[in-house]
């Protein structure tokens, strides 16, 4: 008993279907992995643009508290302003922070009294 062979048109044939198949699949298989790995560039390309202004924030100091009186702050940039518009003078001080930070402390306190 022998097996009917197929006429080659048929083989033909699903040899195309199966190639069209294999392609198709190929495709839908390649469209994913594009679709993933352009996902993960965005993703790394964003990382990377704000991994710099997150050490940025971590590591810049904004401004010194040198003193709490009365609920009021009074800050390094207090400080330096005060001296440097000559609103307080540092009378040829040792350390001319710590004497304006302290003309600065009795001038809050008398505020805070008035």
């Amino acid at each position: 008993m022998q097996i009917p062979r197929p006429v080659h048109h048929e083989v033909t044939k699903l040899t195309k279907i199966h190639e069209r198949l294999f392609v198709q699949d190929r495709f839908v298989s390649l469209r994913g992995l594009r679709a993933f790995v352009i996902h993960r560039i965005c993703l790394i390309s964003w990382l990377l643009l704000i991994a710099p202004a997150q050490e940025s924030r971590a590591g810049e100091t904004i401004d010194r508290v040198l003193a709490l009186v009365a609920g009021q702050l009074i800050t390094l940039t207090d400080v330096t302003a005060a001296r440097d518009l000559g609103l307080v003078s540092a009378d040829a001080a040792a350390d001319p922070v710590r004497a304006v930070l302290s003309k600065l402390i009795d001038r809050e306190l008398i505020l805070a009294e008035a």
